[in-house]
């Protein structure tokens, strides 16, 4: 009894602990997301809606500027100090945002305040200044400093009161999504993952839940009808496990006289995978280009190969224009079709390639050593010239005609 209600507590704390993991990696991105919407909310919202109130302060605060001014500019025409100084005392009774306002002549002498006046100290305070003039005449210059602190100071609160009730909102949500994540997710859950765990330790013998008509009903049949195959499913994996290794066996034989009839090939022999990568080549590959021999890897692509050879002198037809040369030369491999190709070496070695694409998209590749025959094509070619020059610079006509009394060649 002791050891059944041990197991009953540690089954328990285990459930409680998957089912605490899971409440907690269904509810942390929801949680995440409308965290950063509250930073959001607070960094950005707050700065944009105290710069608006800020802009739309000094809006108005221009617009009552604007008003006072026809009434300064026809005061100081008539030079009437007296009421210059009455209008001014009064906009800064009527207007307690004003507080500092100043009137300067053209020659920058105070005209207002006459008194001198310790300037107040605001850290937001709006500087405001107007020129006052009449058509091309300059009569002064105002400057009025604004303190627009009690209007931010309200739209702060204003803001913030908003912050705080996204706040609840965000808390209200959660936890009703948790409420409802547990009752429709994580105990379904939970009583499903007990069965799954027993079926994992061979337990086959534990009775399933009754299956009710949703999802976790049919996760129920799938294991009573996995449990059901279990048998018949270790015999066939017996049997097929004794074929897989059979034929393992004569592919790895098969791989062996593949490697060693491409290695007694004496060509130069290639097959490149559909990517372009290397996937074989014989020893007189190799030998063929002895000085990239480092860089012809399985798993390279062509490209890689034919670029570092070329940057190391590889191909003589490379040199001077590596990037031209491996375009084109990637260009010819890519459209393998049985096109013969020629390329020369260093030390006056060349090499003929043909190149097939495979049905399946491999490239197949071969080169022979063609430098004997060039010789000879060469030296052919030359006594064709000697003959031609020693015929032409006879002095006297030469024709050369076969049975029939067809010309054949003639001279100059």
């Amino acid at each position: 009894m002791r050891h059944c209600g041990a197991w009953g507590l540690k089954s328990t704390m285990s459930q409680t602990e998957r089912s605490t993991g899971l409440q907690h990696k269904l509810l942390a991105p929801f949680v995440g997301a409308m965290l950063v919407f509250a930073l959001v909310l607070h960094f950005l919202w707050l700065p944009a809606g105290l710069s608006e109130v800020r802009a739309e302060f000094q809006k108005s605060q221009r617009s009552m500027l604007s008003v006072l001014q026809p009434a300064l500019n026809g005061l100081l025409l008539s030079e009437d100090l007296v009421q210059i100084h009455a209008i001014l005392k009064q906009t800064e009774r009527d207007v307690p945002q004003w507080i500092s306002i100043r009137l300067d002549d053209p020659q920058g002498r105070r005209l207002y305040p006459l008194e001198t006046r310790a300037q107040p100290s605001a850290p937001d305070s709006i500087v405001l200044e107007t020129s006052l003039a009449y058509q091309q005449t300059a009569l002064g210059h105002l400057t009025v400093v604004t303190d627009p602190t009690d209007v931010l100071q309200a739209e702060t609160r204003k803001i913030r009161l908003l912050e705080g009730g996204f706040l609840v909102a965000v808390l209200v949500t959660a936890a009703f999504f948790l409420w409802l994540q547990n009752r429709l997710i994580v105990r379904p859950l939970q009583k499903l993952a007990d069965v799954a765990n027993r079926l994992a330790d061979d337990d086959f013998t534990t009775e399933l839940p009754e299956p009710s008509n949703d999802e976790v009903g049919h996760l129920i049949r799938a294991f009573g009808a996995m449990r059901t195959k279990r048998k018949e499913t270790e015999t066939q994996l017996l049997g097929a496990t004794e074929h897989s290794q059979q034929a393992q066996r004569q592919a790895e034989e098969f791989r062996n006289l593949l490697y060693e009839a491409v290695n007694n090939i004496a060509q130069g022999f290639t097959i490149y995978g559909k990517d372009d990568e290397l996937i074989l080549c014989n020893e007189a590959y190799l030998s063929i280009y002895e000085a990239s021999r480092d860089l012809i890897v399985p798993g390279a692509t062509f490209e890689e190969i034919v670029r570092k050879g070329a940057e190391r002198g590889q191909y003589e037809a490379a040199i001077g224009r590596v990037d031209e040369w491996v375009a084109e030369r990637v260009r010819q491999h890519q459209g393998a079709n049985g096109e013969i190709l020629e390329q020369q070496l260093p030390n006056d070695r060349w090499l003929m390639i043909i190149e097939h694409r495979t049905p399946s998209g491999y490239i197949v590749g071969n080169r022979v050593d063609i430098t004997e025959l060039k010789h000879t094509s060469e030296l052919l070619r030359q006594r064709v010239a000697y003959q031609r020059a020693t015929l032409d610079n006879l002095p006297f006509m030469f024709w050369l005609k076969d049975a029939e009394s067809r010309f054949l060649t003639v001279n100059k």
